[in-house]
């Protein structure tokens, strides 16, 4: 098997990121990896500003990742954020 480590700059800018990721997904996928792994902070990075505005649009994320898994017959493990219960922002590893 086939891992790909993709190290990506990302801000807080969550459209821009998943453009990034996108991008080092299929770059991966095409040189024959079957497991990619994304940073930590993938979807907004820590410093970037608050991160309930890209917490909120976990679902949105998530989907991306998913029909990309789909697409590309892969294995995706990167980090994410999610709202919680509690008003708090979840770190969060989304593995699909």
């Amino acid at each position: 098997m086939l891992v790909a480590l993709c190290q990506i700059n990302s801000s807080g800018d969550i459209e821009a990121n998943a453009k990034l990721v996108e991008s080092s997904i299929r770059e991966a996928a095409a040189a024959g990896a079957e497991l990619i792994v994304l940073p930590e902070a993938t979807m907004h990075a820590f410093g970037a500003g608050p991160l309930t505005g890209s917490a909120a649009r976990f679902g949105w994320f998530s989907s991306l990742i998913q029909e990309l898994v789909r697409a590309l017959s892969v294995t995706v493990v990167c980090g994410t954020f999610r709202p919680g219960p509690d008003g708090r922002v979840y770190n969060t590893a989304l593995i699909a």
